[in-house]
């Protein structure tokens, strides 16, 4: 297995010549491609869309710039604010992304590449994850930055894998690839289920120089297994192998319309699957045996960055939970809940025989520990709930629950 998830010691510093080798040797294999350039561009603006539109005057401060002394622990009397509804429906690009050497000069992030983290987005979860978990805010930091990082990284794997690809073959590859998936159903974005899966393994496999708490481990297990899509697959070990099969097959599929075009060749799937076959949709052992020296995982660069604030509007993905939804329609709809007394709060026995409190007026959203309380003796985790909120739209659809949970114990 490959050093990198064992300890990665743990992410390299930024190595502004090797990050420039790889932007001139990407042009130098683009200029020799066979593909119209004014459609590429329009391929490429399509796939920063989302991020340019957010993130275009966006602060970037490099990786080691900031770290877990400077993220403040959850207090329980704030309003709970938390990142999992985000995830829950836009995936682990939620948190962080990754802008291929290929796009360095397009927004956001102009002039740079690599992996981007969320600062507001990754210091929310790690204070969220350590909250629920009783693990303390170094360690949550360590465990959800390890699995991002290899995560994102794996992303890169497949751009580099792409650009060796296109130097031999003189074809687009990664582009193509990256539009033909975007219009897909996400699930079957593949590459983020075994993204995911190498990401889970950063933190599963045990070494002398790291060891992740298990209830972190549990913590970040059910944050993948409640994802979208082909997020969610990175938990299933057994079914990595097909995954890295379909996701050379589509990098085949997206080559296919420029293959037609030159000189109206055209090779079989089965050909095709025999030229690409596997390189570098694994983490190989250290050394990175599937990329050539100029690409090795270590020379992606890493940054923070931070969205700015337009038009006194929040931190993007941030959700609250206010106290009319868990009242009204989770508990009510979903738990089938039923009001059973009221003192100075109004008490609801739900489906499973437990007791909720329902939290006064005394402000419009949950607060951190009010949140934990309630879904806990419903059963859930955090990220099932926002999972669940998702697929039923806000408590309205497939309601009440079946089958219900017993309750979970407060840590």
């Amino acid at each position: 297995m490959n050093s990198l998830l064992q300890d990665p010691s743990f992410i390299p510093r930024n190595n502004q010549s090797a990050m420039d080798e790889i932007v001139n040797l990407s042009r130098e294999v683009e200029l020799n491609q066979n593909e119209n350039f004014d459609e590429s561009q329009q391929k490429t603006d399509h796939l920063l869309e989302k991020y340019g539109r957010d993130f275009s005057d966006a602060r970037i401060d490099d990786f080691e710039e900031f770290g877990p002394e400077s993220i403040e622990p959850i207090d329980e009397n704030e309003d709970y604010e938390s990142v999992l509804g985000g995830i829950s429906e836009g995936g682990f690009e939620a948190i962080a992304f990754y802008k291929s050497f290929r796009f360095v000069n397009s927004y956001p992030a102009k002039g740079r590449w690599g992996i981007f983290f969320i600062k507001p987005i990754v210091t929310n979860l790690i204070r969220e994850a350590a909250f629920e978990t009783g693990q303390s805010i170094s360690e949550a930091y360590e465990a959800i930055t390890r699995l991002v990082y290899v995560h994102e990284l794996y992303h890169y794997k497949v751009d580099a894998s792409c650009l060796q690809r296109e130097s031999i073959s003189s074809l687009p590859s990664y582009i193509p690839y990256r539009s033909y998936v975007g219009k897909l159903s996400m699930t079957v974005w593949y590459e983020e289920a075994i993204a995911n899966y190498y990401g889970l393994g950063a933190i599963n496999n045990s070494s002398r120089r790291y060891q992740c708490p298990q209830s972190l481990k549990d913590y970040l297990y059910d944050l993948v297994a409640n994802s979208p899509g082909a997020y969610a697959f990175g938990v299933n070990k057994r079914s990595q192998s097909q995954y890295r099969e379909l996701l050379a097959d589509q990098i085949n599929m997206s080559t296919y319309p420029a293959i037609l075009r030159v000189n109206n060749l055209f090779q079989s799937p089965s050909k095709l699957a025999l030229e690409t076959t596997l390189i570098g949709l694994k983490m190989e052992p250290s050394g990175d045996r599937a990329l050539c020296a100029s690409l090795s995982l270590k020379k992606c660069p890493v940054y923070w960055i931070t969205p700015p604030k337009k038009n006194g509007a929040g931190t993007p993905y941030l959700q609250s939970i206010a106290v009319s939804e868990i009242e009204n329609q989770f508990v009510s709809k979903y738990l089938k809940g039923m009001e059973v007394r009221r003192t100075d709060h109004k008490f609801y026995k739900i489906d499973n025989g437990a007791e909720i409190k329902i939290p006064n007026n005394h402000s419009k959203n949950l607060k951190p520990w009010e949140f934990k309380n309630i879904i806990f003796k419903a059963g859930l985790t955090s990220s099932k709930f926002f999972e669940e909120r998702l697929r039923t739209k806000t408590w309205s659809e497939g309601v009440p629950r079946n089958p219900t949970l017993n309750p979970r114990n407060i840590t």
